[in-house]
C-alpha cells in the first residue's frame, strides 16, 4: 500500500512539475531535486523502522508472575 500511494502522489507531483513554464534545465533541476527527496525520505523511514526494531529489542518484556 506504501508504494502505491508513493506512486500516485509522485505522478502527482511530476504533473504539476510539468504543467509549470521551466526551460528544460530547470525541469530536470526540478525532477532531481524531487527524487533526491524521495531517496532522503526513504533512507529516514528506513532508519526509523531499524530504530524501532532495536528499541523493541533493548526494553525489557515485563512478565507477569502468579503466585
Amino acid at each position: 500500500m506504501r508504494k502505491t500511494m508513493k506512486t500516485t502522489e509522485s505522478s502527482v507531483l511530476y504533473r504539476k512539475i510539468d504543467e509549470l513554464r521551466l526551460s528544460a534545465t530547470d525541469r530536470s533541476e526540478a525532477v532531481a531535486a524531487l527524487e533526491s527527496a524521495n531517496r532522503l525520505s526513504d533512507i529516514l523511514y528506513w532508519v526509523f523502522k531499524k530504530i524501532g526494531r532495536l528499541n523493541r529489542w533493548f526494553t525489557p518484556n515485563p512478565k507477569l508472575k502468579h503466585q
